[in-house]
């Protein structure tokens, strides 16, 4: 088989390694890649060419998992073999601010600041909290 393993190197990409069994080698290796986040992106999937053992797949979403899948187009026989991994890029600030911020007065020394989520394609990972500033 095909052992495929990925890790974040950043928050935009992610480092892909592999390896065939001992008794097999390949001509060349095709990576299939797509974002498993169908709520907020269009699920594409993408497919590069490789020589090597591994990749960097680059210009991914923050925060963001990925399903992976290499390919092996075998020597010889022109068999494949296959393998299989999911990753998630590196978390990030948000790329914009909350959704449909108000401010509502309550008296002439109070008032109540109420907001939307971010949005769910620049959120970047967990939103675990806001500031609110005021002066």
């Amino acid at each position: 088989g095909l052992t495929v393993s990925a890790t974040p190197s950043s928050s935009t990409s992610l480092a892909i390694s592999w390896a065939l069994e001992d008794s097999l080698t390949a001509t060349s290796y095709t990576i299939s890649y797509s974002n498993t986040n169908t709520d907020c992106f269009t699920n594409s999937r993408s497919d590069i060419s490789a020589s090597g053992t591994s990749h960097t797949l680059t210009s991914l979403e923050e925060g963001t998992e990925y399903s992976i899948t290499v390919t092996a187009t075998l020597t010889g026989n022109g068999g494949t073999q296959e393998g299989s991994t999911t990753a998630t890029t590196l978390t990030a600030a948000p790329s914009a601010p909350p959704t449909d911020v108000r401010v509502l007065v309550n008296s002439s020394t109070s008032i109540t600041v109420q907001w939307g989520p971010v949005e769910c394609r620049h959120q970047n990972g967990e939103v675990t909290g806001y500031w609110v500033r005021y002066g």
